[in-house]
C-alpha cells in the first residue's frame, strides 16, 4: 500500500507561471550573467515576499505571458521538454525554480497550484492490493516453473538420412492396382 501511495501521490499536472530573461541567439559569458543576476534579482525580490505576478509583469521578457504575471496554464506530463519537466513536476505549490536555461533564455518558475493523483484509503484498496500480490507471485511461481521445465527437458534433435535403401522384392513396381466397382 505504501508503494502504491507513493506512486499515486506523484504530480498529475501543474498550473504554471514563469518570467523569462531573453539572451542573443549566441550568448557570450557577459549576455549570461547579465540574464543571470536579472534572473536572481527578480527571484529576491518574489522571495522577499512580492507577488510573482506583479514581478513578472515589471520585469519578464517574455511578451506572451507578461501581461499575465508570467500565467502559463495547466501542464500535465508529457507537454513539456523533458529537462524542464524533471523541474517542473518536481516543485511544490508556491515553489520558486530558477534561473534555468531554455530555448529563449533564462526562466524562472512557479509552481501556482499542483494536482496530485488521488489515493484511495486502504480499506478500499485491499482486495486489489491482495489480488496484484497474487498476481505478481504467481507470474514469479509461472516463470521459475517453465525454467525448470526447460532445463529439466531432454531434447535429442536426430539427422534426417540423407539416402534411403529399399530391401530387394518391397519395391513397388510401378503399377496401379485396378479396383472393381462395388454395387450400392
Amino acid at each position: 500500500y505504501d508503494e502504491l501511495t507513493r506512486r499515486a501521490e506523484s504530480v498529475s499536472s501543474v498550473q504554471l507561471a514563469q518570467m523569462v530573461f531573453k539572451l542573443p541567439e549566441h550568448p557570450t559569458e557577459g549576455d549570461l550573467k547579465a540574464a543571470r543576476d536579472r534572473a536572481t534579482a527578480a527571484m529576491a525580490r518574489v522571495q522577499a515576499g512580492e507577488a510573482f505576478a506583479v514581478v513578472a509583469a515589471e520585469v519578464s521578457e517574455d511578451e506572451a505571458s507578461k501581461a499575465g504575471g508570467g500565467e502559463m496554464g495547466w501542464f500535465a506530463r508529457g507537454e513539456l521538454p523533458a529537462e524542464l519537466e524533471q523541474i517542473v513536476f518536481a516543485m511544490d505549490k508556491a515553489e520558486l525554480r530558477g534561473p534555468v536555461r531554455t530555448a529563449d533564455g533564462l526562466a524562472v518558475f512557479t509552481a501556482t497550484d499542483v494536482k496530485r493523483t488521488a489515493m484511495k484509503p486502504f480499506a478500499e484498496m485491499r482486495d486489489t492490493i491482495r489480488a496484484e500480490l497474487r498476481r505478481r507471485e504467481t507470474d514469479k511461481q509461472t516463470t521459475q516453473w517453465l525454467a525448470d521445465l526447460r532445463k529439466d527437458a531432454y531434447i535429442d534433435l536426430k539427422s534426417a538420412p540423407t539416402s534411403m535403401t529399399i530391401p530387394a522384392g518391397t519395391a513397388p513396381t510401378g503399377e496401379l492396382p485396378t479396383t472393381k466397382p462395388i454395387p450400392l
